[in-house]
Order: C-alpha cells, then structure tokens, then sequence
C-alpha cells in the first residue's frame, strides 16, 4: 500500500488538480529510482521490489503506474531520450551547424558518455540493450517507428540542402550511419587492447563521418536546413513526451 499522504476534498473524495499532480510527482519518482538501479546494477538484476524501496511506494503502487518491469525501463529509457533530444535542439539554437552530420555524430558519443544511463544502456550493460530492445515492439510501436522515421527525415533534409551525399541510395546510407556510430560507441567492449579516451574516439568518429558521408558544400545552407532539422527532433520529442504520460498512466 501506498505510504504517501492522499490530499482530499473537505467530502473526502480526492481533489483533482492536486491529486493529479501527486501522481505524476510520484510516476517521475518511480522513473527516477529505476533509472538509479538501471545504472547501479543493470537491468536484469533490480526487480520492482527494489525500485518501489527506493522511491518510497508499495509494489502495488508501481504497477498502478507501470504494467510490467519491461514497460517501466521503456519509459525510463524514453525519458533519456527525450532528455537528450532538449540538449541537441539547444545545441541547434545556439549553433546551427551542430545539423552536420559529422558533427551530430560527435554530440550523440558525447552525450552517451556523459549520461550514465545512457551509457549503461549502450555500453556498459549489453543486456540491457538487447532485452529492453526485444521488448519494444508491441508496447511502444509508435515510438520505435517515429524514432526510426526521424533519423530517415534528418538525412533527407541533409540531402536536400546538399550537406551530405545523395550518390547512394537513402535507406544504405541510414545503416552505414548507424553501424558507425554503434560501432564507435561499442568497440571498446570487445578489443582487448586499451581503448582512446572518449574525446580521441570522438574526433576519429567525426573525422570519418565527414569523410564518408560529407560533400564539402558551401555552407550557407546550414541555417535553413537547421530549422527543417530542428523541426524534425521537436516532432520526435513531441511523440515521446506523449508516449512517457500514456505510459505512466497519470
């Protein structure tokens, strides 16, 4: 049972601004302890016991929010997410430049080493990965779709504005993208010499995304390609912040 307070009507019954509210504070606690134990022991290992010891709820209290563990570490992890797609949209703001796909690739190693969620999710916990991944479809569709649909739409605009190449099909140049990228972020997991330190790793990953995918243009399509991209991970963001609520149920 629930050990918070409930905040009532003078009937008895429970006010419904507030009582909204508290359930929200207290899906984002919950989140909040799942993302801790995430990062301290990995997915496999924390049960729902632990994450409603940690944010001070019953068990039954969890899963009035949350359906089942998988649907928890979705939401959780659809908050980092959502977190990281508020960083990049700032970093467009202050510098739109920052849509070039080199440079891009370089924001997104940034951020996964700067985030421990994040990073336990694609580095530092594989199982993690792989089961919250085998658990998206059929419970989070539309996200995965609209995810998917964002990174083909960023490229196009890239294409369009003539910022990277169109000499190879879309959809090759997508999985090329992503291979890169998740090759730079997991490498180091299975190399058994010492890996670079995450800035060195950074500028190769930058260097060979230019060199790969980079035409050299003029630049002075950058900023009205920012505003098509930055319109684009604001779409993204929109369906994962509506997708977070649904999910908790609030």
């Amino acid at each position: 049972m629930d050990r918070e307070k409930k905040m009532t009507t003078p009937t008895g019954a429970p006010a419904p601004a507030a009582a909204g509210g508290a359930r929200d504070e207290r899906a984002e606690r919950i989140l909040d302890a799942a993302a801790d134990l995430l990062v301290a022991w990995g997915y496999r290992r924390v049960t729902i016991d632990e994450v409603a010891r940690r944010a001070d709820v019953g068990k039954g209290t969890v899963y009035l929010h949350f359906s089942t563990k998988e649907v928890l570490f979705l939401t959780v992890t659809m908050r980092a997410q959502a977190r990281l797609i508020d960083l990049l949209l700032e970093h467009i703001a202050a510098d739109p430049s920052a849509i070039l796909l080199s440079r891009f690739t370089r924001f997104v190693h940034r951020m996964v080493h700067d985030d421990p969620l994040i990073r336990a999710m694609v580095t530092a916990d594989s199982d993690t990965l792989g089961s919250l991944v085998r658990s998206a479809p059929g419970v989070i569709d539309g996200v995965m779709a609209e995810r998917a649909r964002s990174i083909g739409a960023y490229l196009a605009v890239l294409r369009e504005h003539g910022l990277i190449r169109t000499d190879e099909p879309a959809d090759r140049q997508q999985d090329v993208l992503t291979a890169v990228l998740l090759g730079f972020l997991i490498a180091p997991l299975y190399t058994p010499w010492p890996a670079r330190p995450p800035e060195e790793r950074a500028d190769l990953l930058e260097g060979t995304v230019r060199a790969v995918f980079e035409t050299g243009a003029d630049l002075a399509a950058v900023p009205a390609a920012a505003a098509e991209v930055a319109r684009v991970f604001e779409q993204v963001r929109g369906v994962l912040r509506a997708e977070i609520d649904r999910q908790k149920r609030t």
